[in-house]
C-alpha cells in the first residue's frame, strides 16, 4: 500500500488488513500508526510528527471478543531515519527487534546517542545491518540518564568486524562505552 500522496493523514489503522508493506506519506502530520502483524517491511523516512507505531496481531478470546497483542515477529526489513521519526521510541523498538528471528535487514541512520543494550547491538550486528550516528551501550534503555557500560571483548571484536574501526573520527558510526581492562 502506498500512502505517499495522503499528506494530511494523521492516524493510520490497518488492523485486520493482510498487507505486508506500507509506504507512509513523508509529512509531519502522521502521528499514530497501527499495522497488522502480517507486515514484513517497516520504513520511516521522514515523519517528524510520529509518536507511536504499533504492530499488532488480532485474535479472539473464548467469548469471541477481539484481543490485540503486540507482534513484530514477521518483520524482515527495518529502515528508520532516527532524526526524522518524531517521538517514536527507536531504542525500545530495537530492543524488541533483537528477538525477531525472521529479521534479515536493519538500517538505522542519523542516530543521536541512541541507547542500546549489549545484547541488542550484538543481535543486530549478526543481521544485515547498517548503522550511522552515535550509539550508547547501556545496561537499561529505560534509565533517565543512561550510563555507558563496559562491553565484552567478544562484542567489541564483533562490532569492529562489522562496522570497522569504531573509534576513528572519520567513521560515521560512533559507539560509546566504558573502557575495561582485559587480562
Amino acid at each position: 500500500i502506498s500512502l505517499l500522496s495522503y499528506h494530511k493523514l494523521k492516524t493510520l489503522d490497518l488492523t485486520g488488513s493482510s498487507t505486508k508493506y506500507v509506504e507512509f506519506p513523508q509529512t509531519g502530520n502522521l502521528s499514530n500508526v497501527t499495522l497488522p502483524a502480517t507486515i514484513t517491511e517497516f520504513r520511516i523516512y521522514n515523519n517528524p510528527g510520529l509518536k507511536e507505531v504499533r504492530i499488532i496481531e488480532t485474535s479472539q478470546d473464548e467469548y469471541g471478543n477481539a484481543v490485540y497483542n503486540d507482534s513484530i515477529s514477521n518483520l524482515e526489513a527495518v529502515y528508520i531515519d532516527c532524526s526524522k521519526c518524531g517521538e517514536f521510541n527507536v531504542a525500545e523498538f530495537c530492543e524488541k527487534l533483537a528477538l525477531v528471528n525472521s529479521l534479515e535487514e536493519v538500517t538505522l541512520v542519523n542516530a543521536n546517542r541512541l541507547k542500546m543494550t549489549e545484547a541488542t547491538i550484538s543481535a543486530l550486528a549478526n543481521k544485515k545491518c547498517r548503522l550511522t550516528g552515535s550509539f550508547w551501550i547501556v545496561n537499561d534503555i529505560a534509565a533517565e540518564s543512561p550510563q555507558t557500560v563496559a562491553i565484552s571483548f567478544a562484542t567489541k571484536e564483533q562490532l569492529v568486524n562489522k562496522f570497522g574501526m569504531i573509534t576513528r573520527t572519520d567513521n560515521t558510526t560512533y559507539i560509546e562505552y566504558q573502557s575495561k581492562a582485559i587480562y
